[in-house]
């Protein structure tokens, strides 16, 4: 029987896109009967062109899949290594990859600029497995939780300055330059007064959620960040928690117009954190109410029925 190879970046330093995109859903108990080899990656390959060409010729399909734009905003940490290197690179691999999977609409249409085979396979969950479950404690730390990476700095900068009562979760000062710089920037010019709570490893990362009563996802109004996915929903609800977001495409739309709440300025930002804060009633009404939906729109077993189709139609 033809066998699926993923790459786990040989088990170190992948990356959340690595986690929620091949680690997370290959590793899940289901049965998929490939009619070829099948080699699955995030992104640029851990081998690069010489690997990807390697199995290509030992008649392998090269399933790839890209959740992100490669349209990076100006002044975004990574734009002059996408701009040097890595965009000639993906495109690369999009035009040489037997199925392409990704998470929106908007990436859909990029994608296909590129390659004929582009799928949308949404993110989803293990809910109420491992770390994907209600939380237990919502006050035993600050009101608001923001969780993420650096590469957020210009996100954050949208909101109001919300002191103790936020805590940002996945502060580093490691040997990574680039990172240590952006939560340096992020620490003493953005968010000044706020909680700072280091990075977890993905096996525990959802623990940051903890403790909180509100979980919040700003996101500046740009091409980049209006192709985005809705994973940051997903967690609030794996959680139990209510979210605040900005009004971005895949936030923004119907199926989550009465579940999730929006702000698009500060004052937005101030009233509806006010508001929830002196609600907690509402924070866990809303909270369940949004856990309630994802379990039964975006289960990780449910989509990957989706990604079994595809690859065994290759």
């Amino acid at each position: 029987m033809p066998n699926i190879i993923l790459d786990t970046r040989d088990g170190n330093n992948y990356s959340v896109c690595d986690f929620h995109r091949i680690i997370l859903p290959y590793k899940r108990d289901f049965t998929i009967k490939p009619q070829h080899d099948i080699f699955v990656f995030n992104g640029v390959p851990t081998r690069g062109k010489p690997g990807f060409l390697a199995l290509k010729q030992l008649g392998f399909k090269m399933v790839m899949d890209l959740d992100d734009s490669l349209h990076i905003p100006q002044g975004h940490m990574l734009e002059d290594l996408f701009d040097t290197r890595i965009r000639d690179d993906l495109k690369w691999f999009l035009e040489r990859s037997d199925l392409v999977t990704t998470t929106t609409p908007a990436l859909q249409k990029e994608l296909s600029e590129y390659n004929d085979n582009v799928h949308i396979v949404p993110n989803g969950l293990p809910y109420d497995e491992w770390q994907f479950t209600i939380t237990r404690d919502r006050y035993s730390k600050s009101p608001l939780v923001w969780a993420g990476s650096e590469t957020h700095k210009h996100d954050l900068a949208i909101l109001p300055h919300l002191g103790k009562m936020l805590t940002l979760c996945g502060f580093r000062r490691d040997k990574e330059e680039l990172s240590s710089l952006q939560w340096t920037l992020i620490r003493e010019d953005i968010q000044p007064d706020c909680i700072y709570e280091g990075v977890r490893p993905y096996g525990t990362y959802m623990e940051s959620y903890d403790g909180h009563q509100i979980s919040i996802a700003p996101l500046v109004d740009n091409p980049f960040n209006n192709a985005k996915s809705n994973l940051k929903i997903l967690e609030a609800g794996a959680k139990g928690l209510p979210l605040i977001c900005s009004p971005r495409e895949n936030y923004f739309t119907e199926e989550f117009k009465d579940l999730v709440y929006f702000a698009d300025s500060l004052a937005e930002w101030k009233d509806l954190v006010e508001y929830l804060v002196e609600s907690p009633d509402i924070c866990v009404e809303k909270g369940m109410a949004l856990a309630k939906y994802v379990r039964a729109q975006y289960s990780i077993d449910a989509l990957n029925e989706t990604r079994r189709l595809l690859i065994e139609r290759l």
